[in-house]
């Protein structure tokens, strides 16, 4: 028999004690100018916790921001380490809740809201913290990596927010135009490993 049964499914569930060091990382570069230059590490991801929790620490830069997205998956909780977010809770067709999160304060998402974060001039560190654990943080590779800055038409968007609803139960607003998210350097858009 030719199949190789000594492989190992690199993305295999498990549940034991391991330590981040900050090795896994993207940087975004995002259609509609989102997430420009946002370094997002991964330290705890969905399938090392048993499906429990993905912890993603955040570097954003001054004025970035998210579009207006909703989770299916996942309750998100933001822990402000510096800097500041404004998050935009409610559908942007309808009036919304706005709240303001902070250095050293925490801030609570469910999923099934529709929300959106804007960050503050001085830019934001957040640890980001999903429950349970998911795969967002392949979705956060792939469009971080593969996709980017290729959505440039309606079309474009609405081939992304099927996939990202059919993979990752997460779905997007769409902007009433697209902006192509122009930067001078893209930095390291792949996820460095350990050798």
């Amino acid at each position: 028999m030719s199949f190789d049964f000594d492989k190992i499914n690199d993305h295999r569930i498990e549940s034991k004690p391991y330590k981040s060091s900050g090795e896994k990382f993207v940087y975004m570069n995002v259609f509609d100018a989102q997430m420009i230059q946002a370094k997002m590490t991964f330290h705890a991801e969905g399938n090392q916790t048993g499906l429990s929790l993905l912890v993603t620490e955040i570097s954003w830069p001054p004025n970035n921001r998210t579009l207006p997205h909703i989770h299916e998956i996942e309750d998100e909780s933001f822990f402000m380490l510096e800097g500041s977010v404004t998050i935009h809770f409610g559908r942007p067709d309808e009036e919304r809740e706005v709240i303001t999160a902070t250095k050293g304060e925490f801030a609570w998402l469910p999923r099934y809201h529709w929300h959106e974060v804007n960050v503050g001039p001085q830019g934001a560190h957040v640890l980001l913290i999903q429950t349970p654990g998911s795969q967002l943080s392949e979705w956060f590779r792939v469009v971080g990596t593969e996709i980017g800055t290729e959505i440039e038409t309606e079309e474009d968007f609405d081939r992304l927010n099927e996939f990202a609803y059919r993979n990752y139960g997460l779905r997007f607003w769409k902007p009433d135009r697209f902006v192509g998210a122009k930067v001078e350097h893209s930095g390291n858009l792949s996820v460095r490993q350990e050798a």
